[in-house]
Formats: C-alpha cells, sequence, structure tokens
C-alpha cells in the first residue's frame, strides 16, 4: 500500500491550492464530473498496482473504501469553497490533466502544467 501514499500526496497537494477561498458554494457541474473522473483514476491506478484483476475481494474492498473516504474529503473541500468562474475553470483543467496522466506518473506525483498554473492563480488570488 506504500505506493498509494502518493496518491495521497497529490490529493493533499490539490486539497492545500484551495485553502485560501472559505465561503460556502457549490462547485461547477465540470469541475464536478471532473471530480469523480479523478476519484475513478485514484481507484483504478491503486487497484492496477494492487495486481489488477487478480486483487482479492478483501483488498479491493480496502481500496475503494480508502478512495472512497479520500474522495469525500477532495467532494467536501471543494463544496466549502468559493471559486471564481476563472478558478473553477483552471481546478476543472488540473484535474482533467491529472486524469489524463499514466498511471505510473500519476503515482509519483507529477505536476502537469494546467495544475501549476493553477497553483499560480490561486497563490495570486491569496
Amino acid at each position: 500500500m506504500a505506493e498509494h501514499s502518493r496518491n495521497g500526496a497529490s490529493v493533499a497537494m490539490l486539497l492545500s491550492l484551495f485553502l485560501s477561498f472559505t465561503a460556502q458554494s457549490a462547485v461547477s457541474p465540470a469541475l464536478d464530473n471532473q471530480i469523480s473522473v479523478l476519484c475513478d483514476k485514484m481507484q483504478s491506478c491503486a487497484l492496477e498496482s494492487l495486481g489488477g484483476e487478480g486483487v482479492d475481494s478483501s483488498n479491493k474492498a480496502f481500496v475503494e473504501k480508502m478512495i472512497g473516504a479520500a474522495c469525500r474529503q477532495i467532494r467536501g473541500e471543494f463544496d466549502v469553497m468559493s471559486l471564481s468562474n476563472k478558478v473553477d475553470a483552471a481546478a476543472t483543467s488540473c484535474l482533467k490533466s491529472m486524469t489524463a496522466l499514466s498511471c505510473q506518473a500519476f503515482e509519483s506525483d507529477v505536476e502537469t502544467s494546467e495544475c501549476s498554473a493553477l497553483a499560480k492563480l490561486t497563490q495570486n488570488s491569496s
């Protein structure tokens, strides 16, 4: 499960990008969709690194529980943020770029140019 702690680092990086936004607001449908796609990617990569289709049911259930908890946390963090349209679009692009990565790149915390742009935008907004 050590490989999956790197996914946690990616999730933590995403969450930290938005800490300066605290007013209550719902996310856009596009961002909400990308959160779901990211969660699917996290689960897929975690299961792949455990052996893909050959993962036993207890390990699969554990991965699903852990990824589910991480995704609820991500969704909850986004739900309480007040994102401008510009930041919302940048966040959507960042998540989309992350889900396009290979599992190997995703698990090694590669930062995409879209996520770098989002980090810069949120730093300028705080």
